[in-house]
C-alpha cells in the first residue's frame, strides 16, 4: 500500500506538492490569528466545586470576580498616606469610572483607613478597579483603563490582574516562541548538515517543518472557535512541530539517498523510501498521536487543548512527509545530494589536478554502532535502563501548581507589581477565598444571621486564616 502512494505521488509530483504548498499557505493566513483566540486560562475544572461556585457568583449575585489592581508607589520614598500623594492618587483615577466595564474604584481612604491597603514600609498601595466583564474579555480593556490612569509627578503606579498579566504572558510567550526558533532553527540546520552532509538534503527536512507548523496554527484556530485553546499550544505546538517534522523527513530522505545509491531510479527509490520509511513514520505517528490524546482525559481545559495543538502537529508532519518531501525529492533526484561535502572534496581535487578516489562502499558509523547493539543487547539495556530512571528522578519532587504571575520573567510591570503585592502587603487580601454559604429561608432572618456570623468565626479560627469579611462576620 505504502509502495503504491509512493508511485503515485511520484506520477503526480508537481501537482501534489503544489496542493501541499497551497494548503500551507491558507493555513498561514489562520495561523496568523491563532493567538488572538486562544485562552491564558482553562486551568478550572468544568463542574468542580469552584468553578460551580464561580458560575453562581455570576448568575446569582453578578459578581465576575475580576477585577485590575493599581500599584502605587512614592518615587522619592516618602510615606504614601500624605495628603500630596493621596490628592495625585485621586486626579490619576479621576477618569477611570468613565469607561463602562468600569464597576468601581475602591481605594485607602484617610477618613476610613484600611492598613490592609498599605505595605509594611508605607510608600505603597494599591486601588482595586473592579470590571463588569469576564476574566477573559478584562484582557481586551486593559490598554483602555490604563490609559484612563493620568501620570502624576512623585508617583509611580503598575498595573496587575487577570487582564494584565494574562496580556504579558500573550506577549511574552510569543516573544520566547520566536527566540527559541532564531535559537533552534540554525543548530537544526547545522546538525542536520553534519548528517546528511549536503546542504540540499539538510534543508528538506526544515521545508517540512515549515508547512507542518502552520498548518498546525491554522488548525489550532479553527478548532479554538469549537473549544477553549490554551495560549502555550502554540509553544508545544511549534516545539514539537520543528522535532516531528525534523525526524521523520529524516527517516525517508536517508532511505531516499540509499536507494539512489544502489542505483534505483528516481521513481523507484521514492517508491522504496514510502514503502519503508514511510510506513514507519506513519506507525510512530499514530503512537505519538494517541499518547498526546491521552491529555484529552484530564478535565483542564488548558491541559487537554494542548493534547489536541500536539496531535494536530503529528497529523500535520506526517501529512507533509508523505505528500510534499517524497514530491520534492522526485523532482530533485539525484539534485538531493547537490552542495555536498563529497562534491565539495572532488571538485578541490579537481582544481589541484588530482584523480577522484573511488572507495568502495562500507558500512555508516551509524550501522556499525546498530549491529554492535544488536550482538550486545543486555549489555546496552542493563546501564541504559539506569540512566533513564537517574534522568527520571527529579520527578519524585515535582511540586504541582497553578501558573501564577512568579512564572513570567522580571521586569514585567504586572508580572513586578503582584510579586510586590505578595510581598509588601498583608497576605491574601488582593486573592481572598470565597465561601458561597447557603440556608434555609431568608439569610437575614435573625437565626441565619447568627448562624453565619457563627460560621464566619468558625472559618476564623482556621490555621492560615488571617481573617473573615462578610455580611455578618466580625
Amino acid at each position: 500500500m505504502f509502495g503504491r502512494w509512493g508511485r503515485l505521488v511520484y506520477r503526480h509530483r508537481r501537482v501534489v506538492a503544489l496542493v501541499s504548498l497551497l494548503v500551507a499557505a491558507g493555513a498561514s493566513v489562520l495561523a496568523a490569528q491563532a493567538s488572538s483566540n486562544l485562552s491564558t486560562g482553562g486551568w478550572m475544572v468544568s463542574g468542580s466545586e469552584s468553578a460551580r461556585v464561580a458560575q453562581r457568583l455570576e448568575t446569582e449575585f453578578g459578581h465576575t470576580g475580576t477585577s485590575l489592581i493599581v500599584l502605587y508607589r512614592t518615587s522619592d520614598g516618602r510615606p504614601i498616606t500624605d495628603v500630596e500623594p493621596q490628592a495625585a492618587i485621586g486626579r490619576s483615577l479621576a477618569q477611570v469610572a468613565a469607561d463602562p466595564s468600569v464597576a468601581g474604584v475602591l481605594r485607602w481612604d484617610a477618613q476610613r483607613p484600611d492598613p490592609a491597603l498599605i505595605s509594611t514600609d508605607v510608600t505603597a498601595t494599591y486601588a482595586v478597579i473592579a470590571l463588569n466583564v469576564t476574566d477573559e474579555e478584562s484582557i481586551d480593556v486593559v490598554e483602555d483603563v490604563r490609559g484612563l490612569i493620568a501620570l502624576q509627578p512623585g508617583l509611580n503606579f503598575q498595573l496587575t490582574g487577570y487582564g494584565p498579566l494574562a496580556l504579558d504572558s500573550n506577549v511574552q510567550s510569543e516573544a520566547d516562541l520566536q527566540r527559541a526558533e532564531l535559537v533552534s532553527l540554525p543548530l537544526a540546520l547545522l546538525i542536520l548538515v553534519l548528517v546528511f552532509a549536503s546542504v540540499v538534503a539538510a534543508g528538506m527536512p526544515l521545508l517540512v517543518a515549515g508547512l507542518a507548523i502552520p498548518t498546525t496554527l491554522g488548525l489550532v484556530f479553527v478548532v479554538s472557535h469549537q473549544v477553549e485553546m490554551s495560549i502555550y499550544v502554540l509553544n508545544v505546538s511549534t516545539m514539537l512541530g520543528l522535532a516531528l517534522a525534523i525526524d521523520y523527513s529524516l527517516f525517508i530522505v536517508s532511505r531516499f539517498r540509499e536507494e539512489l545509491a544502489r542505483g534505483r531510479t528516481s521513481e523507484e527509490a521514492v517508491e522504496r523510501a514510502v514503502a519503508t520509511s514511510g510506513k514507519a513514520v506513519v506507525f510512530s505517528g499514530a503512537a505519538v498521536a494517541i499518547g498526546l490524546l491521552g491529555l484529552l482525559f484530564f478535565e483542564s481545559p488548558a491541559i487537554s487543548s494542548m493534547g489536541i495543538g500536539g496531535s494536530l502537529v503529528v497529523l500535520c508532519s506526517v501529512f507533509y512527509a508523505l505528500t510534499f518531501l517524497p514530491a520534492a525529492l522526485g523532482m530533485l533526484g539525484p539534485r538531493v545530494n547537490a552542495l555536498s561535502f563529497a562534491g565539495l572534496f572532488a571538485a578541490v581535487r579537481r582544481r589541484l589536478g588530482r584523480p577522484a578516489e573511488v572507495r568502495a562502499p562500507r558500512e555508516s558509523w551509524w550501522g556499525r554502532v546498530a549491529s554492535w547493539v544488536m550482538a550486545h543487547p543486555v549489555a546496552v539495556l542493563v546501564p541504559t535502563l539506569g540512566l533513564l530512571l537517574l534522568a527520571g528522578t527529579p520527578y519524585l519532587h515535582l511540586q504541582q501548581a497553578v501558573p501564577d504571575a512568579a512564572v513570567l520573567p522580571p521586569g514585567l510591570k504586572s508580572r513586578d507589581a503582584a510579586v510586590a503585592l505578595d510581598r509588601e502587603f498583608p497576605p491574601g487580601e488582593t486573592v481572598p477565598y470565597i465561601v458561597l454559604a447557603e440556608v434555609d429561608g431568608d439569610p437575614v432572618s435573625a437565626e441565619n444571621a447568627y448562624a453565619l456570623a457563627t460560621f464566619a468565626s468558625a472559618l476564623d479560627q482556621v490555621d492560615g486564616v488571617d481573617k473573615v469579611e462578610g455580611p455578618f462576620s466580625g
